[in-house]
């Protein structure tokens, strides 16, 4: 009986320990799609402004689309990693300052390129030189910065506790082997045990059937 309860102990503490290390590889991937997310919000927001210093150095619409589809693709990633970081205390307030710098970003583009239209080239150059759209881009990149060395660092604490939770398992899954072990020799042993006294209590009972 404390065999079998000492593996029912064991079998609970390694199934506890496997499923945090199964907690924390997920939340690792949580991490990832964090990072992913912020590199591509960054690409697309980088593309937008290619696009739009391609227009004001050249007039060419052609060079709007890069600048519409970067806007696009932003706003796509901008929104999952807010989703991503809904139930996060520490990244949530980041991504929502992240979300209005980068929409002030945009609309700085979009007005540059508005007063191009309007205004022609040299009324759009000295929107540019007054290096708004310089400093807001800093300032996504310190943010983005931040949020992406935070979920690294997360990321690197999470698999750490995986590593040693799968580890105390693997000890756990060792020991309950062992005791596993133990248990059927002491099995086999009482059923050998029983089996032999049974076997003598037949052979001394024989003599005595002969004799009567």
């Amino acid at each position: 009986a404390l065999l079998f309860a000492v593996i029912a102990v064991n079998g609970l503490i390694s199934f506890h320990e496997l499923a945090t290390v199964a907690d924390r590889f997920r939340a690792s991937r949580g991490s990832d799609n964090i990072v992913e997310e912020m590199n591509e919000a960054l690409g697309a927001l980088r593309d937008a402004e290619t696009g739009q210093r391609g227009y004001l150095l050249t007039g060419r619409a052609g060079y709007l689309q890069p600048y519409d589809d970067g806007r696009a693709r932003v706003a796509h990633h901008l929104e999952r990693l807010q989703i991503l970081t809904l139930s996060n205390p520490v990244q949530r307030p980041r991504v929502l300052i992240l979300r209005q710098t980068v929409e002030a970003k945009l609309n700085e583009l979009a007005g540059t390129i508005t007063r191009y239209r309007t205004d022609g080239p040299q009324a759009a150059l000295q929107m540019v030189m007054t290096n708004q759209g310089n400093d807001l881009m800093t300032q996504i990149r310190h943010l983005a910065v931040e949020l992406t060395n935070h979920e690294r660092q997360t990321r690197a604490i999470r698999r750490a506790s995986a590593t040693a939770s799968s580890k105390r398992a693997g000890v756990m899954i060792a020991i309950t082997s062992v005791i596993a072990a133990l248990l059927l020799l002491v099995t086999l042993s009482q059923i050998a045990r029983a089996t032999r006294a049974e076997r003598d209590a037949r052979v001394a009972e024989q003599p005595g059937r002969q004799l009567g």
